[in-house]
């Protein structure tokens, strides 16, 4: 478990029912120091979060005749007298048991001590900076049983290598408004890690169907009302299991099916089925290297037959779409901050503004999620008229 675990903690660092329109956000009052896990506006939903380890018989892993799967799940509460409001560090515990192995608390102390080392080497985040991150209190609850009802789903798939917790503060945020929200790692079909390549794809592919198998049944669980997002390499079973289970819905968060055309030619014979639902891809600022500005493939594919919309962000580099990297990054040194993006452009975003893009990810999450499983029309109107000062690309193609 050391290497996995080890892997998934620094591999943050580099990759990172209602018919009311979804809440607007106050940007222009955004404070960015305190951004973390704290500002998005919450729903009027209480938040649970548990892990759950399943297992893939099927599948060999690391020397086991069965490969490990482990989900995290955000869903609409109910509080009980042993509900506890959990803190970051209880993310980072989660994700530790990727190989089925119970959390020590020689676990928990490595785990801490990986996260500091990994914020003051990629970051230049001072231990006390790093520490207050971990001890950081989040908007789930432990304990917390599941609200009564039947709620829609949304699969999120992580990026390269990283965890379960990804993007928490934006899963707590949808399951605040009323969606379960289930994710999966990016594990590879052996250790050390995921592998840029189809086995690669497909090991998390698999794991999406294992996740979607153990949730869509679910008694709280609108099977009706299914969708799938992802970031980064998380892009391909976002889109994959999409077309195939014909989700209402697939989010690319700057997802890497869109830079990449030789993978998606592996898997072209599901790419090349008509989707049943919407596409929204959510971009990177436009890149001086033109490879990674060819991005519209997959949007006119699935375009031909549904909504698709595209919209590439004018401060958004593609790691900022990782909510944890997000936040290290608003602690961290900002000459850090500044380097991490002249790596690649002349131009230099501040905090705010790329706070202020997580955000709007955020929202535009939401809309699509409420215009295609919940039919509400002001959030499809919404999602149509996006201000062109956040975007350097809005596109859309409306289904036939």
């Amino acid at each position: 478990m050391k290497a996995l675990c080890s892997l998934l903690i620094v591999s943050l660092f580099f990759s990172l029912l209602s018919c009311k329109p979804s809440p607007q956000f106050s940007y222009e009052d955004f404070d960015y120091a305190d951004f973390g896990f704290y500002n998005l506006p919450m729903g009027d939903l209480p938040v649970g979060f548990q892990s759950e380890l399943h297992w893939d018989q099927s599948r060999a892993f690391n020397g086991m005749d069965k490969r490990p799967v482990l989900m995290g799940l955000w869903y609409p509460a109910e509080l009980t007298g042993s509900s506890r409001q959990l803190a970051y560090k209880d993310y980072l515990l989660a994700d530790s048991e990727h190989d089925g192995v119970q959390v020590s608390d020689t676990t928990a102390n490595r785990v801490s001590e990986s996260y500091i080392v990994g914020a003051k080497n990629f970051f230049g985040v001072a231990e006390a900076d790093a520490k207050r991150v971990i001890n950081l209190p989040v908007r789930a609850f432990g304990g917390a049983k599941v609200k009564a009802g039947k709620f829609p789903l949304l699969l999120y798939a992580a990026s390269f290598n990283a965890g379960i917790h990804e993007n928490a503060a934006i899963c707590e945020y949808l399951a605040s408004h009323g969606y379960v929200v289930a994710s999966i790692a990016s594990v590879g079909s052996e250790l050390p890690g995921m592998s840029a390549d189809s086995a690669g794809i497909a090991a998390q592919l698999a794991d999406f169907r294992i996740l979607y198998d153990e949730v869509i049944a679910r008694d709280y669980i609108d099977s009706d009302k299914f969708a799938t997002a992802g970031f980064s390499w998380g892009g391909f079973p976002t889109t994959l299991m999409g077309i195939e289970k014909k989700a209402k819905l697939m989010i690319s968060m700057d997802g890497s099916h869109t830079y990449f055309p030789q993978a998606v030619a592996q898997f072209q014979d599901t790419y090349d089925r008509p989707a049943q639902g919407a596409y929204l891809q959510l971009g990177q600022r436009m890149s001086p290297n033109a490879q990674f500005n060819q991005d519209t493939m997959v949007y006119h594919w699935i375009g031909q037959k549904a909504d698709a919309y595209l919209y590439r962000f004018k401060a958004m580099d593609h790691r900022d779409f990782g909510g944890a990297f997000q936040y290290l990054h608003a602690v961290a040194d900002d000459s850090v901050f500044r380097a991490g993006q002249t790596q690649f452009h002349t131009k230099v975003y501040s905090k705010h503004e790329k706070g202020r893009g997580y955000l709007k990810t955020a929202e535009m999450m939401l809309q699509a999620l409420n215009a295609y499983l919940k039919g509400n029309e002001n959030d499809k109107a919404g999602l149509n008229n996006q201000p062109d000062s956040l975007f350097s690309i809005n596109r859309r193609l409306l289904g036939q």
